[in-house]
């Protein structure tokens, strides 16, 4: 373990799968927040596990197949309007309007404002020193809207089961945290295949190793690198006490990475590993199955489309894997 700015980083491989497996650790949110997100940061573990039994059904891959559909429909769309320009940009063409529709769609809110929120968004992530200033434009949207919803959304859905702030708390967690890690996971991993022509063709030749593919992609490049915790009461992780409230930082990525830094092929499949991407135990992401389906379908039809692709010259991703933000990724073919 390590102390660093008073928060105590995880660096034992066990340690780490205990904590991401532990009920009683949680996830910390801001103090000041009218609107906490429901439910990643409700702080106690028996009313954590009641919002989870409410939406856990709602994110099956069987409840979510209609919105899979319209996700894959979605890709074809982004992937032939940019196929025969010999280049693109993966986050402004296809990685941020894919996930933002996406969220538009699983909300029931109206598709036409689609350019709107992502401009909204753009915002947000600008002011990330001042939260509260970014995020007054969403919660702005987000009230004018949910009145809106139309009935096939999770909004018109949860309206018996949550409340007015419970029902704002969760939306406004998933535009503020959903389209980002949908667009991040999408780009890292067409930056994965833009360093690499031989996985490519290996991929287009055996489409059937995409899904092992993405599941490998999120494991070297999470979303999130890390997932922040709080304990609940005094404990001891190893040889270190922490009393009540102590914050601690579990490093997935790093975890991820003790089973390989590369993709691994052998036999014609790649070998999937073990993988914390998107977090573990009763706080795992509500969404994983929707990331995997924008990522297998944009990947799918990239392959389909596209010829053999690169990043332009003089690109690096090595800043955004600093911040695990791409703000643009210029590919060329």
């Amino acid at each position: 373990m390590v102390d660093l700015l008073g928060d105590h980083y995880l660096t034992d491989h066990d340690d780490m799968l205990a904590a991401l497996r532990d009920p009683t650790l949680v996830c910390p949110g801001a103090d000041s927040d009218t609107y906490p997100w429901i439910p990643s940061t409700v702080p106690d573990p028996a009313e954590h596990a009641r919002y989870r039994s409410i939406l856990n059904p709602w994110f099956t891959p069987q409840a979510l197949a209609p919105v899979i559909a319209a996700v894959q429909d979605h890709a074809v769309a982004l992937v032939d309007a940019i196929a025969d320009n010999g280049e693109c940009d993966g986050i402004a063409d296809i990685a941020c309007p894919l996930a933002s529709r996406t969220l538009l769609t699983v909300l029931g809110f109206p598709l036409t404002d689609l350019d709107a929120v992502i401009r909204l968004l753009d915002h947000y992530r600008a002011h990330r020193d001042d939260p509260k200033k970014g995020r007054q434009r969403v919660l702005d949207y987000v009230l004018r809207t949910i009145p809106q919803a139309n009935p096939t959304g999770i909004v018109a859905a949860l309206r018996d089961e949550f409340d007015h702030d419970e029902l704002i708390s969760f939306v406004m967690l998933l535009f503020t945290a959903a389209v980002d890690t949908g667009t991040v996971g999408v780009g890292f991993s067409l930056v994965e295949l833009a360093g690499n022509p031989s996985l490519q063709a290996f991929l287009r030749s055996h489409p059937d190793q995409i899904g092992a593919f993405v599941s490998e992609a999120l494991r070297l490049n999470p979303p999130i690198t890390t997932c922040p915790r709080a304990s609940l009461t005094e404990m001891t992780i190893g040889d270190v006490t922490l009393p009540a409230g102590a914050r601690i930082v579990l490093p997935v990525q790093a975890l991820n990475l003790d089973h390989g830094v590369e993709i691994s092929i052998a036999d014609n499949q790649i070998r999937s590993r073990p993988s914390y991407a998107f977090g573990g135990g009763t706080r795992r992401c509500l969404g994983v199955h929707l990331a995997r389906a924008e990522l297998t379908a944009v990947i799918t039809e990239f392959l389909q489309r596209i010829p053999e692709f690169t990043t332009a010259d003089g690109y690096s991703a090595l800043a955004a894997e600093v911040d695990r933000y791409l703000t643009h990724l210029p590919l060329v073919w």
